[in-house]
């Protein structure tokens, strides 16, 4: 079944509290979706993200970000007063991570005291049905008495996880633990509203799991087996990439690897409650760094990019046992970077979807790459004119100039050079059962998401008021429906 989609991320999404939110920005974009003949909206992870907003350090697979609530919704069930709800107040624009953290910190005690009066058995219940939750609150409350220090520089029995020393904290900071567990638990319903008001509409949602979490996260403290580290629990090896000619110093990410021989001694356990939050969230998952499932690349902490080496990964062990609760094409790998047939392989077997960009048609030496030219595109593949970490098609078609217009013309069928229109049709029209393009494709003047192996300046791009307008939806309807990927033809 062909479809079609727009990527937009949660915090894009136009407020005027300073960032998206599962409230009524969300259920317009769903509307906006439907009336523009589209029936997938891809987002990046929604876990708590890093200080600067990246989705790729999570410091938690399983939570949801507390800067996506829906503060409306609060105030309507009482949880905030208007005054509260006014001084949220940030306007449009980038998001302004530091701002943003301040001003919700100043309104999260009143809320927290009015929700646990009102919620708290809920929420208790809530996490005695999730122990992740647990997991989070505590490790989150305990963050907050050691600020700016890493779980290893904890008490060491807060670190090591002894169990009178956490119960004891847990007790004697009741109040910083249920907070947080009632911040996840409104999260939670408000997310499912939203989900079911897609669904309602013929709009599924595709997510995002990340392939590792931060190293100050709960994951880690809480499953540190799991993890490359060393006998003080400190990063042995990194996670990142080699050095390419996308970005020629490399990229070091500083997330921790896995063990995962640890990991297939205990059944994947842990790995599989991962991908089974996922399906709880989301409709379909993307798999980031796919390959780093098979082949990862471990960098000595504190060292340089091109000082890693190659690892073996974990096989097929994990997906075998996913694949039996989960079906095949629900899962994407995002099988981009360095591709190799034991990767490409591994993915077949599992029956993934593969990730294929046309922006990668043409390498910024000017190389063609078949792979990623659009009239090459496999039915089981998504096809994206670009993702989260490319250039806005506009910038892109600019960079390349005209003689490369000209070569992307022919590889795109435009009879002369190629504009954003020629490859956006290009990949509406292939076999992939997929397409999925990024929002800025099509506002002028837009902005990419995110720069890799450059620390600032990303995640902040917002859509503005009226963006999202019914000239636009029209474009996206005709698109859908003439390469048959209508919501009217499902």
């Amino acid at each position: 079944m062909r479809r079609s989609g727009i990527l937009l991320h949660i915090t894009c999404l136009p407020s005027p509290y300073g960032v998206g939110s599962f409230g009524r920005e969300a259920r317009r974009f769903v509307d906006f979706l439907s009336a523009a003949g589209q029936s997938l909206w891809q987002m990046l992870p929604l876990s708590p993200a890093a200080a600067n907003g990246c989705p790729y350090q999570p410091g938690s697979f399983f939570a949801l970000d507390p800067l996506f609530l829906d503060l409306e919704a609060l105030a309507g069930e009482g949880l905030l007063t208007p005054g509260e709800l006014a001084g949220c107040r940030l306007g449009e624009g980038d998001v302004d991570y530091p701002a943003l953290r301040r001003n919700r910190a100043q309104i999260y005690p009143a809320l927290i005291r009015r929700g646990l009066a009102k919620y708290r058995r809920a929420v208790l219940d809530y996490a005695a049905a999730n122990p992740w939750a647990a997991e989070y609150a505590l490790f989150g409350a305990i963050s907050s008495r050691y600020p700016g220090a890493a779980w290893t520089d904890w008490p060491e029995p807060l670190a090591r996880r002894q169990e009178d020393a956490l119960h004891r904290f847990a007790a004697e900071h009741s109040q910083a633990v249920e907070g947080r567990l009632l911040l996840q638990y409104l999260l939670e319903g408000q997310w499912r509203r939203l989900r079911a008001y897609a669904a309602a509409r013929g709009v599924k949602l595709v997510g995002d799991l990340p392939i590792y979490p931060a190293y100050h996260s709960s994951d880690v403290w809480a499953h540190p087996e799991l993890f490359w580290l060393d006998r003080s629990g400190r990063m042995a090896r990194v996670a990142g990439a080699p050095p390419d000619e996308y970005a020629a110093a490399g990229q070091v990410w500083n997330n921790p690897l896995y063990r995962w021989d640890r990991a297939e001694d205990d059944g994947y356990r842990w790995h599989l409650a991962r991908i089974r939050r996922g399906f709880a969230l989301y409709d379909k998952i993307r798999l980031d760094h796919f390959i780093g499932y098979e082949t990862f690349y471990a960098i000595p902490a504190g060292g340089e990019a091109a000082a890693g080496q190659w690892c073996e990964g974990l096989g097929e062990g994990l997906f075998r046992l996913a694949l039996e609760q989960f079906a095949p094409g629900d899962f994407i790998a995002e099988d981009l970077g360095s591709l190799t047939p034991r990767v490409e392989r591994l993915r077949a077997r599992c029956g993934f979807l593969s990730t294929r960009v046309a922006q990668f048609a043409l390498s910024p030496a000017g190389e063609e790459n078949p792979r990623y030219c659009p009239a090459h595109y496999p039915e089981e593949a998504i096809a994206c004119t670009g993702t989260h970490d490319n250039p806005t098609l506009a910038d892109w078609l600019a960079a390349l100039g005209e003689k490369g217009r000209c070569r992307l013309g022919s590889l795109v069928g435009a009879g002369g050079p190629a504009d954003a229109a020629d490859l956006i049709a290009a990949v509406a029209a292939s076999q992939a059962r997929y397409a999925v393009f990024p929002l800025q494709d099509f506002l002028p003047g837009a902005r990419r998401m995110n720069t890799p192996g450059q620390p600032e300046g990303n995640w902040a791009w917002r859509l503005s008021s009226g963006s999202l307008n019914g000239p636009l939806a029209e474009q996206l309807a005709r698109l859908a429906l003439q390469s048959k990927r209508s919501v009217d033809s499902l």
